[in-house]
């Protein structure tokens, strides 16, 4: 409840950039009560790897559009791998970060 905030956003350097995992893991050490969510750069290749590290919801944009490009269309094949991917972070125990018990609903 500090700062009245209710989660922190993690984000890469620029905006589409990746957010590093390793961040997110030691904001999620040094703050485990405090929701997590990725900002930036969050994209079906390694969303469950930043779900592992500890954060509880994504801010996805232009990975989920056509080329890749903010302000395009959503492209249906890029959200239907980004979708698989988001339920391999709901699917078992080797996916409880370190600051959230196995089975907590992710965003």
């Amino acid at each position: 409840e500090r700062g009245l905030a209710d989660a922190l956003i993690v984000t890469g350097s620029a905006t589409g950039s990746t957010t590093d995992p390793t961040r997110v893991a030691r904001l999620a050490e040094a703050l485990p009560e405090a929701p997590i969510w990725v900002g930036s750069g969050v994209g079906a290749d390694h969303v469950v790897e930043l779900e592992q590290a500890g954060a509880h919801g994504f801010i996805v944009g232009s990975s989920l559009r056509r080329d890749g490009l903010a302000g395009a269309p959503v492209d249906p094949e890029r959200l239907e791998t980004f979708t698989r991917a988001l339920a391999g972070c709901r699917a078992g125990p080797s996916t409880a970060g370190p600051n959230r018990p196995q089975g907590t609903e992710l965003a």
